[in-house]
């Protein structure tokens, strides 16, 4: 495995590697740097904890959001009156902990109001300038302490944090890249938890071996991680997510070994694009308006960015996400399995006011019907056999954040009450618990069944439907919009062809075609795994159609073209492998000397074989042509 870590180190994209049971066995540096878990370079400082007296300047963006749940309350920490701040408020504060209310200097401003360009507030202590920034367009955090500056780039939002010691004013403590993962959120540092050091010669976290939510938090990539790693057949292939509020373009891959999957890696690429993000600078003379709709349009295009649309149909689709995106309420996703349900609830969650919060995903039919209740809920120590420790469930895990529960209409009819109880009244006890836990949570909800006539057969509550049925929004199948075919094609195929180490470049009109005839009743899904098939197969740089199953072309729906149908024909009454393998080489051959006009060396270069190989096989052809022995 040593060795296996240096080599990953040298590949310029992020490796994490977990086996069955969700442990990290390799983490290697690019995903280190990508999620801030390598702290020996930039300023140094001792780990330690915050002491009475000691400076704070505080700067957040979000009062709530990614700081750990700071509350207006929480300001008096640092000697400022809460009086008037709300969460979600934007805040800069400079303060002492533990001095007396009144003592600390704070400005903030309601981010449901008016938008303003930024935030500023400056203070001198013992001769010292500190001033904390919020510059709301080039999306950037700063603290300055004298000649010192301390910047920190966020997406959606962030707190910052910078501590001084209170008779020296030395650096006690810098906010960085990681704090999630290292638990170091300013609310945490505030009530004195330990934050660790920084600087090249300070022990690094600890990675290895510890389990993969300690570090990340719960998300739709994480999860699929885990599941892929207990033998889900993989889904996420350069999927844009936001991972520790980082956003990044995943891919997920089984490892086996004696073909039996011992766990899962995920392929990690920054695209922070933060030079992106400084673009947004409006004109001078925009008004508010105009800026409120144009940072609103950003965000949602972005957290949709990975779903693919060239048709009505789907572009539909993603209008109405998105308008549900700006509310709370509870949305029912409707589709057939592999049409990217998941991927709209994650989308959803990203271009809400939620998106800095938990998104927690849930399979309702993954889970054996008596664990379930327990997973969603919790439950109390002792409250069955075999609960020997409390357990926190996946709704009290989403408060403040999203929960998405697939599969919705597989929940037993005799959860369905309580699940509709927390719907109405925000609020649960733990499985053998008494008391209530209140939570802020949005859901959303999928299905692959018809939930109403689940509800007409009296397999699923009338109540409950309705309770979920708020915005249903309906994902297409891919028979209805096969305009995306070619465009998600296009997608997938960089990734597929680095899986299965193959070089193609183009995709053929034949091989198009036939895959717009076909009915995919597997859809998305389905149409991932046959181009897999189709590139392990093709020989060159082209795919062409003779590297498709024999079943895409046994549909009533398949058109070939006039002049492919005598082909088709043939290919599909050939009687041996061989026979099958000799007229695919001879259709490939044929079709890149055309594509090539007629030029050999072209041809087999772009079909990725041997000089002599190709004419020994392309004079076969003329004999047959000939009709020479």
């Amino acid at each position: 495995m040593n060795f296996l870590n240096r080599a990953l180190d040298l590949i310029d994209e992020g490796v994490i590697i977990v086996n069955k049971e969700g442990m990290i066995k390799v983490y290697n540096h690019v995903a280190q740097d990508i999620f801030g878990l390598s702290l020996h370079s930039g300023r140094t400082h001792k780990g330690g904890q915050i002491k009475d007296g000691d400076i704070v300047i505080l700067v957040d963006n979000l009062l709530g959001g990614d700081d750990g749940g700071l509350q207006p309350a929480d300001l008096n920490l640092i000697g400022i009156p809460s009086s008037g701040v709300k969460t979600g408020d934007a805040i800069v504060a400079i303060g002492a902990k533990g001095e007396k209310l009144g003592s600390g200097k704070a400005k903030w401003i309601d981010m449901n109001g008016p938008v303003q360009s930024g935030l500023i507030l400056k203070k001198k202590i013992k001769g010292v300038e500190l001033e904390g920034r919020i510059d709301f367009v080039k999306r950037c955090l700063t603290i300055k302490v004298g000649d010192d500056r301390f910047d920190y780039d966020y997406l959606w939002c962030a707190g910052h944090m910078v501590i001084l010691d209170k008779d020296s004013l030395e650096i006690k403590f810098y906010q960085s890249k990681g704090y999630t993962a290292r638990a170091e959120e300013l609310k945490n540092i505030l009530y004195g938890c330990s934050y660790a050091g920084k600087g090249k010669d300070l022990k690094p976290v600890k990675i290895i071996n510890r389990h993969i939510s300690n570090l990340h938090t719960s998300s739709f990539i994480i999860n699929e991680l885990l599941e892929v790693a207990k033998g889900k057949q993989a889904q996420v292939t350069s999927m844009e997510s936001s991972l520790n509020g980082i956003p990044v373009r995943c891919s997920i891959y089984p490892i086996e070994e004696n073909k039996e999957i011992q766990g899962a890696m995920l392929k990690i690429l920054d695209i922070t694009e933060l030079s992106e993000l400084r673009s947004i600078s409006m004109e001078g003379g925009s008004d508010h308006s105009d800026r409120d709709y144009s940072e609103l349009k950003q965000i949602q295009d972005k957290a949709f960015r990975s779903i693919i649309c060239e048709s009505s149909v789907m572009h539909e689709t993603i209008r109405m996400a998105k308008l549900t995106s700006e509310t709370n309420s509870t949305i029912l996703l409707q589709g057939e399995s592999g049409t990217g349900k998941g991927l709209f609830a994650e989308a959803i969650h990203q271009a809400s006011a939620r998106r800095k919060n938990s998104f927690v995903y849930v399979n309702c039919a993954s889970i054996p019907e008596n664990l379930l209740e327990s997973e969603l809920f919790g439950h109390e120590k002792g409250s069955f056999t075999g609960a020997f420790y409390q357990k926190i469930g996946k709704f009290e895990i989403a408060d403040k954040g999203t929960i998405f529960l697939d599969e919705i209409g597989d929940v037993p009819f005799s959860l369905q009450a309580k699940l509709l109880h927390v719907l109405q009244s925000k609020c649960f006890s733990r499985v053998g618990g008494i008391n209530d836990i209140k939570i802020d949570v949005r859901v959303i909800a999928a299905s692959n069944k018809n939930l109403r006539k689940l509800m007409e057969a009296g397999n699923f509550r009338e109540d409950l439907f309705y309770r979920l049925n708020v915005f249903p929004i309906s994902i297409p199948p891919l028979r209805e919009r096969k305009q995306d075919i070619y465009y998600l094609m296009k997608s997938m195929l960089p990734v597929l062809c680095d899986k299965c180490h193959k070089n193609i470049e183009h995709i053929s009109e034949e091989f198009t075609e036939a895959m717009y005839h076909y009915d995919w009743p597997g859809n998305v899904r389905e149409l991932e795994n046959i181009l897999e098939r189709a590139i392990t197969l093709s020989q060159g740089r082209t795919l062409f159609k003779t590297s498709l199953p024999d079943y895409i072309f046994h549909t009533d729906k398949i058109k070939p073209a006039q002049g492919d149908k005598e082909n088709l024909v043939e290919i599909l009454h050939l009687s041996s492998m061989k026979e099958i393998l000799s007229e695919a080489e001879k259709s490939a051959i044929l079709k890149a000397l055309e594509v090539c006009g007629g030029k050999k060396k072209e041809a087999y270069q772009l079909l990725g074989i041997g000089k002599t190989n190709f004419f020994n096989k392309y004079k076969e052809i003329e004999k047959v042509r000939n009709n020479e022995p």
